[in-house]
């Protein structure tokens, strides 16, 4: 009896050490969301004494913007006894935010909710930081005076400013929906996964109206987070005049003998 109580406190400092030393944020909540147990890393992300944090609830530490959010889901885990995770923010001693990626699972018996949370406000910041540069970037194609698009790995047009419909006469609802999907036949311009890169490649195109085009294409691959090529990006500017009046077309003689009489 006594070995067996012997092994049992063994276990369970084994399994407080293993919960205080891990990084994560770790704690036990009552089925209400009242603190019962947190580890050490709430103390290193958020500033707060242990003691003081088992005192509260875990609503007391939500923004509360994001409060409405925590409490219907600590109530769908009582009610259906199910895992929720969700991302929400939690504030710090100094009233500072953090967001956390949260996991809330009811315990076996249903007695006790088990939270895991993470950090994530570094991610968040970057993400939104991108979001914000991608819309200023593509502000700055929308207006671009040059016909710019932008394909994905399947060839389908995700991008497709002004200049682009000036150039080529299909806009970008009609492009977008893949309502004209033939405007290019037998040319990989708008094929990303095409072997050849375009580099001021001068391609011959049909428009809309049916008349051909000469047009020089510049494309460069689009990576996403992980570096992978996910589509290309793609100008073109219409050069059909500037050949038709090139030195030796029919064009150019035709003006240069009005000139000489």
């Amino acid at each position: 009896m006594d070995e067996s109580r012997s092994c049992t406190n063994e276990t369970n400092k084994e399994l407080a050490g293993l919960f205080n030393s891990t990084q994560e944020m770790l704690a036990i909540l009552t089925p209400e969301g009242r603190f019962h147990r947190v580890n050490h890393a709430w103390k290193q992300l958020l500033g707060r004494d242990l003691p003081e944090l088992v005192q509260s609830s875990l609503t007391d530490l939500i923004h509360a913007d994001d409060l409405w959010l925590v409490t219907q889901k600590i109530d769908f885990i009582g009610k259906q006894k199910n895992a929720a995770t969700f991302t929400a923010r939690c504030q710090d001693k100094d009233g500072n935010s953090r967001w956390l990626r949260w996991h809330l699972s009811p315990s076996p018996d249903q007695l006790w909710i088990y939270v895991e949370a993470f950090d994530v406000t570094d991610h968040v910041t970057a993400n939104d930081e991108l979001l914000k540069s991608n819309e200023m970037l593509t502000s700055v194609l929308l207006c671009a005076p040059v016909a710019t698009w932008a394909v994905d790995m399947d060839g389908r047009v995700q991008f497709w400013n002004e200049a682009a419909e000036q150039t080529l006469g299909w806009t970008a609802e009609e492009v977008l929906r893949g309502a004209a999907p033939q405007f290019l036949p037998g040319s990989s311009v708008f094929d990303a996964l095409a072997e050849d890169s375009f580099a001021g490649k001068e391609v011959l195109w049909h428009g809309k109206d049916g008349f051909p085009r000469v047009l020089r294409v510049w494309t460069a691959p689009l990576h996403d987070g992980t570096g992978l090529q996910c589509g290309t990006l793609g100008m073109s500017v219409d050069v059909t005049p500037a050949i038709s009046l090139g030195p030796n077309s029919a064009g150019h003689r035709s003006e240069a003998k009005r000139r000489e009489a």
